[in-house]
């Protein structure tokens, strides 16, 4: 799913500073007598001219280099604001919305003299009671650190920061003989700023982005070691509910004039999750375990017990 809502502050925030090929640069708009609007499209594309009307389909304006007309119009739903030449500013479509324990063992010797399609019942009643061990699971609790990527489109030239290390929950249980299913919870918090003036235009644009991530995630796993140091593999999907605050300040240094803007947005996103790792039991119970793939954080470390006695 794409954040198109998350793209539009990020695309403002390019376009402001860089040269606007086919549009009127600061210059033109300096030697214009009459006022001039600036209209900010949702793709972050920058107009300028003079609004003459809004109305719930569109907004009709002349273009600053043909002010006599003719009248042209947009699509409300195109326009993301409107910075008018009376230092008034108007949001016209604000952003909205848009890992484990040890394994239970699967095969029993069988006593002497016992027959051998005994041994065989074994894996075939594990995988005919998964029902049964689902209260019988592992719990692993652990941090996430190493972000690596991001869920905004468009923030490759901001800088970004962990707002803290993410903290991740799961359970899993043995499905199989080789196979064990598990739901994970997480949260994780990242920050991007972003501070740049243009010289060619005149404009100075900072931005403030945090993102709240809330993931559920379901997944399955395969074991291919056992004994008290497992490593594994598992694989599977994690649905994301993501919250983004935008503070941005645009600053227009000929007009002296400075424009804020607080924008809201939310939406959810899935990813395919790969992770390999390895967990070392240093009781019956209890251990540890750590691994490293694709999701909010590039590498997580933390605990694991079983909830089944030994």
């Amino acid at each position: 799913m794409r954040n198109k809502y998350y793209i539009i502050a990020i695309l403002l925030s390019a376009v402001l500073f860089s040269g606007f090929s086919g549009k009127v640069n600061a210059q033109e708009l300096k030697d214009n007598k009459k006022p001039t609007d600036v209209i900010i499209r949702v793709d972050g594309i920058i107009l300028y001219g003079k609004v003459t009307e809004l109305n719930s389909d569109n907004i009709r304006y002349y273009r600053a280099e043909m002010p006599e007309g003719p009248l042209v119009a947009i699509p409300r739903k195109e326009v993301y604001a409107i910075s008018y030449s009376n230092q008034t500013y108007e949001v016209i479509t604000p952003l909205s919305g848009k890992s484990k324990g040890k394994s239970q063992k699967s095969e029993t010797p069988a006593p002497a003299g016992e027959p051998e399609k005994k041994q065989a019942k074994a894996p075939d009643t594990l995988s005919s009671d998964w029902k049964k061990n689902i209260g019988n699971g592992y719990v692993k609790v652990g941090m996430g650190f190493s972000r690596q990527y991001s869920s905004l489109k468009g923030v490759e030239n901001f800088s970004k920061t962990p707002s803290a290390p993410s903290l991740y929950a799961d359970y899993n249980f043995q499905f199989n003989k080789y196979i064990k299913l598990g739901a994970a919870l997480g949260v994780a918090g990242f920050k991007y700023e972003y501070d740049e003036f243009s010289e060619y235009d005149q404009i100075g644009i900072t931005q403030n982005i945090t993102e709240q991530v809330a993931t559920l995630g379901v997944y399955a796993r395969y074991d291919i070691t056992g004994g008290i140091l497992k490593t594994y593999v598992r694989g599977g999907v994690d649905f994301n509910l993501n919250i983004v605050n935008i503070d941005g300040e645009i600053f227009f240094k000929d007009e002296n004039k400075k424009i804020t803007s607080h924008s809201e947005g939310r939406g959810f996103n899935s990813d395919f999750i790969i992770r390999g790792g390895a967990e070392i039991f240093i009781g019956k119970n209890f251990g540890l375990y750590s691994d490293i793939g694709t999701g909010k954080s590039l590498v997580q470390v933390g605990v694991v017990f079983s909830l089944v006695k030994k």
